[in-house]
Parts: C-alpha cells; sequence; structure tokens
C-alpha cells in the first residue's frame, strides 16, 4: 500500500510537470543566437503594427542590451529611430553629445567615468557602447525620461563649469562640485547613504542658483536637481508609494516634452524604450503605480497602433549591481526556484540560451496558466528568459 502512494505521488507529479509544460510549449520556442531567422521573424510580426517598443530589463547583465540593439535593428525599416533609455534627460544628452561625431566615444566615456565614477545609473559599462554609437550612428536620438541620479550632481555642476558662459552662476557652483566629489568619496569609503551632495541641496540652495541662471537649459537642469531631491526624500523617509507615484508622473512628463517636440514634423514618434522591467508591464505595477507603460500603452492605442512590452530576465549567472556603495560590483544569481511552475519546466529541458515566450497569445489562457505567470502574461507582450547570463564589464 505504501509503495503504491509512493507511486501514485511520483506520477502525479510527473503529470503535473507535463501539464504545465504542455500549457505554454505552443507558444515556445528557444534560440542559442539573437540571430536566429526564428526569432526575428517572430519579433518583426510584433513590431509591424506598433509605435512603441518597450524592453524591461533586469539590471546589470550584458544580454539586454544585446537584445535592445537586436530590436533597435529589426525596428528601424518600420520607421523606429529613437532609444529611451533610464536616465535624466540631462545624462542622455551626455551620452548623445559623447557620441555624436566622436571616433572613439569609448575613450571619451571612459575618461568621464574616471573622473565620475557611477554618475549615470546603468551605463557604468564597456557593453553598451555598442548600442549607442549604432543608435548616434543611424542618426536616432537618446531620450532620458528618469530622475537625476543621487550621485550625478557631481556631473551636473561639471557641465556647467565647462559649457556655460554663465560667470555668476560658475562661480556659485564651483565651491558646490568640489563638495558634491568630496560627500561622493566618504560615501563609497565609509559606505554612508546619507554623505551624498543631494541631501546638502535645500530649498534656499536651489533658489540662489535659480536666481543666477540665464538660459532655460540651465533652470531645467536644476530643476531636475529639486524633483530628485523630493522623490528620494520619498524613498529614505519610507513613503514608498509616492516615491515610486512621483517618479512615474515625471517620466511621463519628460517623454511628453521629447515626443510633443518630435511630433512638430506631424509624424508619429516611434521609440524604443529600455528600462527596468517594473516599469514596462501595462497596468499596475508592483509598486501600485501605473507606470509610463501604462500611459504608453494607452497613447498607441490612440493613434491606432500598438505597443510591444517585452519582459527579459535571466535564469541564472552573473551580475553587475552597479552599486557604489558596495563591496563588490558582480555577483552570482540564480532564480530557477523563483520562476512561475510552467516556465521552470521549460527550463529544466532548455538546451539553448533563450526562452522565448509570447505572452500574447497565452492570454486567451491565462486562467488555467499559474498566478506567476498570468501576471505576466497579462502585463506584457513576450517573455524572453536568459539562461548562464554575463555581467555588464565595468570599464576599467
Amino acid at each position: 500500500m505504501k509503495n503504491n502512494n509512493i507511486l501514485f505521488i511520483v506520477f502525479a507529479l510527473i503529470m503535473s510537470q507535463i501539464i504545465a509544460q504542455t500549457k505554454i510549449n505552443e507558444h515556445t520556442f528557444t534560440v542559442n543566437e539573437l540571430t536566429s531567422e526564428k526569432l526575428q521573424s517572430f519579433i518583426k510580426e510584433k513590431i509591424k503594427p506598433s509605435q512603441f517598443i518597450m524592453l524591461g530589463e533586469q539590471h546589470g547583465i550584458k544580454e539586454v542590451g544585446e537584445i535592445t540593439n537586436t530590436l533597435y535593428n529589426l525596428s528601424r525599416p518600420f520607421g523606429y529611430n529613437t532609444l529611451c533609455i533610464e536616465t535624466s534627460p540631462f545624462a542622455a544628452n551626455i551620452l548623445d553629445l559623447q557620441f555624436t561625431g566622436s571616433k572613439n566615444p569609448e575613450v571619451g566615456l571612459q575618461k568621464l567615468y574616471a573622473a565620475y565614477p557611477y554618475a549615470i545609473p546603468f551605463y557604468n559599462n564597456k557593453n553598451d557602447i555598442d548600442l549607442f554609437k549604432n543608435v548616434v550612428n543611424n542618426k536616432g536620438n537618446i531620450w532620458g525620461i528618469d530622475q537625476t541620479f543621487m550621485i550625478e550632481f557631481r556631473l551636473v555642476f561639471h557641465y556647467i563649469l565647462n559649457n556655460s558662459s554663465n560667470q555668476k552662476l560658475k562661480k556659485a557652483v564651483k565651491p558646490l562640485l568640489e563638495e558634491a566629489i568630496k560627500g561622493f568619496d566618504i560615501a563609497t569609503e565609509e559606505k554612508n547613504f546619507m554623505a551624498p551632495f543631494i541631501f546638502k541641496y535645500s530649498d534656499e540652495l536651489h533658489q540662489s542658483l535659480l536666481n543666477l541662471t540665464s538660459t532655460e537649459e540651465e533652470i531645467n537642469v536644476l530643476e531636475d536637481l529639486k524633483k530628485t531631491k523630493e522623490i528620494y526624500l520619498h524613498y529614505f523617509q519610507k513613503r514608498h508609494y509616492l516615491n515610486n507615484n512621483v517618479r512615474a508622473k515625471l517620466m511621463k512628463t519628460n517623454f511628453l516634452n521629447y515626443y510633443k517636440e518630435a511630433s512638430k514634423d506631424g509624424k508619429l514618434p516611434k521609440v524604443v524604450f529600455k528600462l527596468g522591467a517594473n516599469h514596462v508591464g501595462k497596468g499596475l505595477n508592483t509598486t501600485n503605480v501605473y507606470d509610463i507603460s501604462n500611459m504608453i500603452s494607452e497613447l498607441a492605442i490612440i493613434n491606432n497602433k500598438t505597443s510591444v512590452h517585452i519582459y527579459a530576465s535571466g535564469v541564472n549567472g552573473m551580475q553587475n549591481i552597479g552599486n557604489p556603495f558596495s563591496s563588490v560590483s558582480v555577483v552570482p544569481f540564480d532564480y530557477t526556484n523563483k520562476l512561475p511552475e510552467e516556465v521552470a519546466e521549460a527550463v529544466k529541458i532548455q538546451e539553448e540560451k533563450y526562452l522565448i515566450i509570447d505572452a500574447e497569445a497565452l492570454r486567451i489562457k491565462a486562467n488555467s496558466l499559474s498566478d506567476k505567470l498570468k501576471k505576466l502574461v497579462l502585463k506584457y507582450d513576450v517573455l524572453i528568459y536568459i539562461k548562464d547570463c554575463k555581467a555588464l564589464e565595468d570599464f576599467d
């Protein structure tokens, strides 16, 4: 009797695995290379009716930059030319300037990061250079829609000192740059989150600098500093909903500023996004905020187009955490036990690097899926799971 029970349990487990697998098999395939004809044909069909492609990434892995580059190349014949990233408008402009007209942008970028390490979040690495080169070489645009990074103040002050003709503002900013550099050094050496200059940027200081401005650009970069302090203070004071909601509103405002300007020629701007995965899902995200992605999906509908929302996550491998306050920059990860059960079963037999799931096609049977997969299927159109990920490489 005991043996029969064991056999029944084993049989039940096998059957549950088979059922989990077969639920998604029809809409799943694997590839080893992003150049695969099967993958590229699949993506092109998704892109055809679209105005926006949103890649939701796991930060810190090399493969998502390569996927973005592939998406950008595949989308260009359909009228796409803009890349929108998770940096401030100021940082995106710095990157654009670095790559436009430069024969060796990587040298300039390396010098920039040597002087101001970690100043631009998510792009303190060698690997995304190919992506930016590709965009700029094809006369594309780089848009940044996020807040100013908390240790980006150094770069802002440096830019004003080296690019403004406003002597009064430059004189006021010079000692602030020195303070910001000192604060960063203390923060990284002592692992002190409260040492960066952002916490010294008071309303009084902001207004005094604003009174010295003479151009719209100067006003904009200073207003961004004030806004980012508000967002970070919500976080550090544990007002997490406000932190995420104010940030989401800022992303929408920054995007619409670009979008309105780009629409002046009467053509619909087509944009490839590369953002953290939580910013790319439709509907409420995990922080209970209607993020930039929700507005993008509705905007596409208004324009009688579609938006393609892609979730790209590693299964296992190495990840660059990009944290200047950490003693290590690269760490191993393994999410195998956190995957939806259907995906976990597919991964077990996955021999190639990329597992591709047509989430949009699975939506019709969403109620028969596990809760984890159901949530993903309703938020994203394509799911990409990556095995044996490589960490982004820091500049030497």
